[in-house]
């Protein structure tokens, strides 16, 4: 029976920061007789780049225990806890199991997440919206895996990141294989914060993009100012006491009931209010950016504008595309070559535009050559 380590949780919990580690030390984990699985998000997390990990690979039809193995990918959390998920993952590849969860303090992890959700999914709610409107599922799913464990005889290990943020790899690494392992390991290979939070400034930034553009905007906004300058502090988030009232009168009889399984260090705090107040003379409509956080949204906005604009020869294309329509004729392969050549450019990243793109201008050379 092949060991499984399965590494899940709620997000901001530095799944980002284990996972760069992980896809750099393939070979050191090769010493502690496991395999991390080559995944096609290793290139975004040897950069020190916000990743989902390789977790699933486990619902990959050609996917087998093979090896003892580890897999990462925080959203596992929930995935595996819907529709019987669980059970047949188990049922399928009959690992010994070790379910490595992390979770976090109650309203760090809930400011976390939402800067996160404002970050890369086009969240336009400011804060105190998001947890006034806040209904838990996140801490609510933690008994779900005590009682599988519980169940199904595999070992659950419940982390809080709040308590081990300061060394998280080694903490990852003492927990999966064991202090011996932890303290050989370089883990100075992550040399900067991943996936850090936004600045107030930054986030508000990024709502306003996120209200007109939706979270195509992350690419011009949140996602160069996180990985160009991954060394900015995020500082003080603040609510109000009504939104910390709502929350609290939800999750305190869950988080007590989870607590009774968590060792003492990684037991889950509900923070005092205090801790978010805002400070009486704080004002509210004032945001400051340094210079290098506005030039990087500038150039970035500015390439994307430069990037999509239409000039006089585009407009050439189409307008003779358009003519020859109207007159019931086909494109030539010349038009087509400059249609597919306008769609790369509207949309940069798209698989099969490039390669049909490609293919145009290859057909085209050969033609004219």
């Amino acid at each position: 029976m092949s060991k499984l380590i399965l590494h899940i949780g709620h997000r901001k919990t530095g799944s980002s920061a284990i996972q760069s580690w992980l896809a750099v030390n393939g070979a050191k984990l090769n010493e502690a007789g496991f395999a991390y699985p080559e995944h096609g998000s290793f290139g975004e997390a040897q950069k020190g780049h916000v990743t989902q990990g390789n977790g699933r690979l486990i619902f990959d039809p050609g996917f087998a225990l093979k090896t003892d193995t580890l897999l990462s990918n925080e959203g596992l959390f929930m995935t595996l806890s819907q529709d019987g998920a669980l059970d047949d993952m188990i049922s399928r590849h009959a690992p010994d199991l070790h379910v490595v969860l992390y979770t976090r303090n109650v309203f760090e992890y809930l400011v976390s997440s939402w800067g996160q959700k404002v970050k890369t999914a086009g969240l336009p709610d400011d804060l105190d919206s998001y947890l006034r409107d806040y209904k838990d599922d996140h801490y609510s799913t933690i008994p779900f895996w005590i009682n599988a464990a519980s169940t199904h005889g595999f070992k659950l290990s419940i982390r809080n990141y709040s308590a081990r943020k300061s060394d998280i790899i080694r903490d990852f690494l003492t927990t999966c294989f064991g202090l011996e392992f932890a303290a050989s390991a370089n883990v100075s290979d992550v040399r900067s914060p991943v996936n850090r939070s936004l600045t107030e400034a930054e986030t508000q930034v990024q709502l306003l993009f996120n209200r007109y553009m939706g979270k195509r905007s992350r690419r011009l906004i949140s996602y160069p100012l996180v990985h160009e300058l991954p060394d900015v502090r995020a500082g003080k988030a603040v609510f109000s006491e009504a939104a910390y009232d709502a929350v609290r009168g939800q999750i305190s009889g869950t988080i007590a009931e989870v607590n009774k399984f968590v060792a003492e260090k990684d037991r889950i705090e509900i923070e005092p209010y205090e801790k978010y107040a805002p400070a009486d003379a704080a004002p509210n409509n004032i945001v400051t950016l340094t210079h290098d956080q506005l030039d990087v949204i500038i150039r970035n906005v500015c390439a994307h504008m430069a990037n999509r604009s239409l000039g006089v020869e585009d407009a050439d294309v189409l307008r003779d595309v358009a003519m020859m329509f109207e007159k019931g004729g086909t494109p030539d392969l010349a038009q087509a070559a400059d249609l597919m050549a306008l769609a790369e450019r509207a949309r940069p990243n798209g698989g099969f535009i490039r390669k049909k793109a490609a293919q145009f201008r290859t057909m085209l050379g050969r033609y004219r050559g």
